[in-house]
Parts: C-alpha cells; sequence; structure tokens
C-alpha cells in the first residue's frame, strides 16, 4: 500500500468519525474536568456553520482556499465543495478539543516540524480573522498538533481516536464536489449508451416511461437502468499528469454514457474505460471537460449493458 493511500485510509477514518461525532453531539455535551487550567476549547468555534465564511489552508504542497459565496462552498474560486467534507470540517472546528500543551525537550522539534511541514490555517468570519494556527502531526500515531503563538498543543476529538490534522492536509480534488448529476429520471429526456462497435443503446423519455429504440426491451430492466442514472456521482477526481492515467491517454474508452435533461442545463456525459485488472477497486472515467475520474469499479460496471441484457 503506497503512501497515498494510507493518507486515504486515514482521512476516510477521520470522515467516519467526525460524521458519527456530528450525531453524538447533538446528545452529549462533555463538561470541563474540575481543576483543569488548560483551556480546552482554544481552537473549537461556536456554530461554525454560521460563523465561518473563508478558510485558507496553505502548506508545502497545499493551496486551498474555501469560501461561501451566496450561500454555496466553493473551493478555491473554481469547483462546487462536497457537501460532507463541508460538514466534517464544520463538526471538526465546532468540536476539536486541546488535550495537553508540549513542553520540555520535544517543544522544539515539534515546532519545527510544523514550520516544515504544518499547514497554515486561517478561519474567517464575515470580515475578520476567527481562528489562526499550524497544523500538522504524525499519521502514524495518530498524533495531531496545533500551534498558535509559538505554543504547540496536541488536539483530538474527546473519545475518538483520529488523525485530526489530516482534515487541513486533503487536497484540492478532495475537496470537490464528486456529484456529477442529481437528477430524477422523471425529469431525463433522453439517454444514450454509446459503444466503439456503434451498437449503442437509446432511452427516450415518452409518456412517463422509457422506451428504448430499435427493439422489444424488457420494461423493468430499461426503468431500473435509467432509474439508477438519477444519481450519478464519481469517487474521485485524478490530474492530468497523474502516472495512473499513462495507460488510457490513447484508449478508446469502453463506453460512452450520456444522459440529457429535459432542461438543457442539466445533463452528463461521462466516458468510461476498460479495466487494465479485472480485479482493480477502480474503473477510470472521463467527462465532458475533459476531466478525469476514478469510480468504484462494480458500480461503474454497471452503467454498461448490452442490448442483450435488455431483450425480452
Amino acid at each position: 500500500m503506497d503512501k497515498q493511500q494510507k493518507k486515504n485510509i486515514q482521512l476516510l477514518s477521520l470522515l467516519l468519525v467526525l460524521l458519527a461525532f456530528t450525531t453524538a453531539a447533538i446528545l452529549y455535551t462533555p463538561g470541563k474536568p474540575e481543576g483543569s487550567s488548560i483551556k480546552k476549547d482554544r481552537f473549537s468555534i461556536e456554530n461554525p456553520q454560521e460563523a465561518i465564511s473563508r478558510v485558507e489552508l496553505k502548506g508545502a504542497q497545499i493551496q486551498n482556499t474555501l469560501v461561501k459565496q451566496n450561500g454555496q462552498w466553493v473551493v478555491n474560486n473554481t469547483f462546487p465543495m462536497d457537501r460532507g467534507m463541508q460538514q466534517v470540517f464544520m463538526a471538526l472546528m465546532g468540536r476539536v478539543e486541546v488535550q495537553r500543551p508540549i513542553t520540555g525537550a520535544l517543544l522544539e522539534e515539534a515546532r519545527q516540524t510544523l514550520q516544515d511541514t504544518g499547514i497554515h490555517v486561517q478561519i474567517y468570519g464575515q470580515n475578520e480573522l476567527v481562528e489562526e494556527f499550524i497544523a500538522g502531526g504524525d499519521p502514524l500515531t495518530v498524533t495531531s498538533y496545533f500551534m498558535q503563538d509559538n505554543e504547540v498543543f496536541t488536539v483530538h476529538l474527546p473519545g475518538y481516536q483520529s488523525y485530526v490534522a489530516g482534515m487541513f492536509e486533503v487536497n484540492e480534488n478532495d475537496w470537490r464536489e464528486r456529484t456529477i448529476l442529481n437528477l430524477p429520471w422523471q425529469e431525463f429526456e433522453k439517454v444514450v449508451l454509446a459503444t466503439p462497435d456503434n451498437d449503442s443503446l437509446v432511452f427516450q423519455y415518452d409518456n412517463e416511461a422509457f422506451r428504448l429504440n430499435g427493439m422489444a426491451y424488457d420494461t423493468a430492466k430499461v426503468m431500473q437502468y435509467v432509474s439508477s442514472l438519477s444519481y450519478l456521482y464519481v469517487d474521485k477526481y485524478v490530474n492530468e499528469d497523474d502516472s495512473l492515467l499513462a495507460a488510457y491517454q490513447s484508449t478508446e474508452p469502453l463506453a460512452q454514457l450520456k444522459i440529457e435533461g429535459l432542461d438543457p442545463n442539466k445533463a452528463a456525459h461521462l466516458s468510461l474505460y476498460p479495466q487494465r485488472n479485472p480485479d482493480a477497486r477502480w474503473m477510470v472515467g472521463r467527462l465532458a471537460n475533459g476531466q478525469w475520474v476514478l469510480l468504484e469499479a462494480k458500480r461503474a460496471a454497471s452503467y454498461i449493458q448490452n442490448k442483450a441484457y435488455f431483450s425480452k
């Protein structure tokens, strides 16, 4: 397992913890331990969904800006932000707690680590800076540090073991909204599934149902297939220079899926490419704008059907 895969698994673990924590937080609010001199809520923000309007994340390999524009969050002034990531980030900022300050010989080492590899975090309200710190740590030991005013603290989500700093280390692609179409099938006008051998299937909306042009077909299978396309999403965006794509740059797609809505502005075009390894977890795809993506292989394969599958 390579370094990026490990990092993705650690981030996924954090996301699952935070989603569970968001629900649990409604029912439980931990009190401050009696006699404690540590300000545990030093970095947490009250009502973060309302209080936060912009987040700046800057590091050696990270340059991300998350901004709330007209009620919608946007990544680097270009991409809609994934709603799940937004909820997780706000949950973290509302519940993160200081465990303890770092002192003695470890303090200088922690400072240096954060200065070299940490993420400079700036969180803004409507017109002012609300919170600022440097985040980092060690994902292998699940230890997260926040540094502020040259003081370093270990931080955590109380009751859970998770790499909190990983939230700030997310790259641009993983902040982006992964949904490429969210439209009831009743608002589809046409679905076209094209393959290299020109054995295209055209599903046309007609009288509150879909018909498959040019053949006798199983109505139940047609409707089941079309309805499965109502919520179309990708699992990961991939940059053009990723080594994973080297074998696909000159490869013809295995299939092209085009969905046209009754509203011309609501449409999707997804090309799917043959798997190099039949046991691979992902199938490579490409959107109409040229963006390369990964989809869970089993789900992506279900989008590719032939005439025999639908025949009556």
